[in-house]
């Protein structure tokens, strides 16, 4: 399952990345401002966003990560649906 995208632009450079839970979501893009994405430079074929919480340097955080499309975001959901386990990206 590969994610596209994070909005954290701390986390700790070519470490693997483990997404422990979603928090929220998914989001549309249309739900936020255009403007706003842009200025994040969120690229345009990045359409679905989950809140997920991510160990970064030894702690639990927020993040964002976008994603193509619902399909890819409703299966990370069903991932944590089901298991247990963090789900490793990156």
């Amino acid at each position: 399952m590969n994610t596209e995208r994070t909005s954290t632009k701390d986390t700790e450079p070519n470490s693997r990345i483990l997404i422990w839970d979603v928090i929220d979501g998914p989001f549309n893009r249309e739900e936020f401002d255009e403007y706003d994405l842009l200025n994040e430079g969120l690229p345009d074929h990045l359409n679905f966003m989950l809140v997920v919480l991510i160990k970064n340097k030894g702690e639990l955080e927020k993040v964002d990560f976008w994603y193509e499309t619902k399909k890819k975001t409703l299966e990370v959901v069903k991932y944590f649906k089901e298991k247990i386990e963090p789900l490793g990206v990156m």
